[in-house]
C-alpha cells in the first residue's frame, strides 16, 4: 500500500485499501480499524477528497490515541496536518503538525521529524 502510494499508483493503492479493509473486517481490533482509517484517509487524500479524508484521519487519530501508540498518532497527525492544509484550515493543520514533531522529536524518530519539519509551522522544529 505504501509502495503503490509512493509510485503515485492510485489503481494499485486503491486495490490494496480495499484488501487490507477485507481482511481486518472480521477483526474488531482497534489496531485494526485504525490502520484501515489512516489508508483510507490517505487514499481519499490522493484522490483530491479532502473532506472524507479528514474524516477518516480523524477517526484513525482517535483510535491511535486510545490504543496508547504514540508514533502512529503522530504519522497520522502528519498526514491530518497536510489534510487541514488542502481544507483549507491552516490553524487546525498548524496545530497537528506542531504535535507530529514534537512526537517525532521525543522518540528520536529522526526521518519522519526531517519530513515533518515541510508542514505549515516547521520552523517551530529548532524548538527543544
Amino acid at each position: 500500500m505504501e509502495i503503490a502510494f509512493a509510485a503515485g499508483d492510485l489503481e494499485a493503492a486503491q486495490a490494496a485499501v480495499a484488501e487490507l479493509d477485507e481482511l481486518t473486517q472480521p477483526f474488531q481490533s482497534p489496531v485494526f480499524k485504525a490502520t484501515c482509517e489512516q489508508a483510507r484517509g490517505t487514499l481519499l487524500l490522493a484522490e483530491d477528497r479532502v473532506g472524507e479524508a479528514v474524516s477518516a484521519l480523524e477517526r484513525g487519530l482517535r483510535l491511535w490515541t486510545d490504543a496508547d501508540l504514540p508514533y502512529e498518532s503522530a504519522k497520522t497527525r502528519a498526514l491530518l496536518a497536510k489534510a487541514y492544509l488542502c481544507a483549507g484550515n491552516s490553524e487546525s493543520a498548524e496545530l497537528e503538525a506542531a504535535a507530529a514533531r514534537a512526537t517525532f522529536r521525543r522518540l528520536g524518530a529522526e526521518p519522519d521529524l526531517r519530513e515533518a519539519e515541510r508542514l505549515p509551522g516547521g520552523s517551530d522544529a529548532a524548538a527543544p
